[in-house]
C-alpha cells in the first residue's frame, strides 16, 4: 500500500487552488474562521463543510489525507467533546456521580469538534497548495501598510509562513517518533488512559527537541543566505478575478453563518 503524503506539506500539482493568489487563500481562511465560529445552525455548518469538500476537490486532495492530518488533534477533539458533554450534576440530564450527561452539552461538543476540524482542514489545504515563497510574498503584501508605522513587516511575514509550515512538520515527526517508540516496545495508548498519557512523554520530549533542532537549522540557513528581514520588491501585482471570487465566497459564507 502506498504511503499517503502528510497533508500540509506543499504538493506540486496543476490545480485551480495551486494557481490561486495566496492573498485570496489567506483572506478566505480569515473569513471562514469568522463563519465557522459564527455558525449556529446545521445549514451554516453544512455550507462550511461543503466549501471544505469543494476545496479538497479543487486541490485534488483525498479525504483520507485530511483524516490522517487530523489524527494528532484527536486528543483535543475528544477533550472538547467531553468538556461540553460532562457537566455538574445539578444541570445534567443523566446523573453520573459528581458529573452528569448533558444532551445540550453533547450538541455543543459536536459543534466544537466540527469547528476545530474545519479550521484545521482549511489551513492544511492552503499549506498544501502554497509554496513558502508565495506565503511570504502574500503576508508581506497584506502587512505592507504597517511598514509606515515602523513595524518589521518582513519578519512578521516570515514568522507567520514558518509557523504554518511547522504544523505538518510536527505531525510528520509525531508519527515517526511514535512508530519508533512502538517498535522499541512502548505500546502507546494500549495500557489504559493514564498509562497512555504517561507514555506520551516518550514522544513529546524527543518531538520538542527535534522541533527546536529544526528551528536552529532554519535560523542558520537564513543567516547564511543573508536574510535581513527587508521587504522584497513584489512589483505590486494585482489580484486576478479568481481571487476576488474566492473572497466573495468567503463573505457569503460569513453572511449565511450570521443570518441563518
Amino acid at each position: 500500500m502506498a504511503k499517503v503524503r502528510i497533508l500540509g506539506t506543499y504538493q506540486p500539482k496543476r490545480t485551480p487552488l495551486h494557481s490561486l493568489d495566496a492573498r485570496a487563500k489567506i483572506g478566505f481562511i480569515v473569513l471562514m474562521t469568522v463563519a465557522v465560529f459564527a455558525a449556529r445552525s446545521m445549514v451554516s455548518f453544512a455550507v462550511c463543510i461543503a466549501l471544505l469538500a469543494l476545496a479538497l476537490i479543487l486541490a485534488r486532495i483525498k479525504p483520507l489525507q485530511l483524516a490522517i492530518a487530523l489524527r494528532p488533534a484527536g486528543m483535543v477533539l475528544a477533550f472538547a467533546m467531553l468538556a461540553n458533554t460532562l457537566v455538574p450534576v445539578a444541570s445534567a440530564d443523566i446523573p453520573l456521580g459528581p458529573l452528569g450527561f448533558s444532551g445540550a452539552g453533547m450538541i455543543r461538543g459536536v459543534f466544537s469538534v466540527i469547528r476545530i476540524a474545519l479550521l484545521v482542514g482549511f489551513v492544511l489545504i492552503m499549506a498544501s497548495t502554497t509554496t513558502q515563497t508565495q506565503l511570504v510574498d502574500a503576508f508581506t503584501r497584506i502587512f505592507s501598510p504597517l511598514a509606515a508605522l515602523g513595524l518589521p513587516v518582513g519578519d512578521i511575514a516570515m514568522s507567520l509562513s514558518l509557523a504554518l509550515r511547522f504544523i505538518p512538520l510536527s505531525i510528520d515527526e509525531f508519527d515517526r517518533i511514535s512508530t519508533a517508540q512502538a517498535a522499541r516496545g512502548a505500546m502507546l495508548g494500549k495500557q489504559g488512559a493514564l498509562a497512555g498519557v504517561k507514555r506520551l512523554s516518550s514522544v513529546v520530549v524527543p518531538l520538542t527537541v527535534r522541533l527546536f533542532s529544526y528551528a536552529d537549522d532554519v535560523a542558520i540557513a537564513m543567516a547564511r543566505r543573508g536574510y535581513n528581514g527587508r521587504i522584497p520588491d513584489t512589483g505590486g501585482r494585482r489580484m486576478r478575478l479568481g481571487g476576488w471570487l474566492v473572497l466573495a465566497t468567503g463573505v457569503a459564507a460569513v453572511v449565511v453563518a450570521i443570518v441563518v
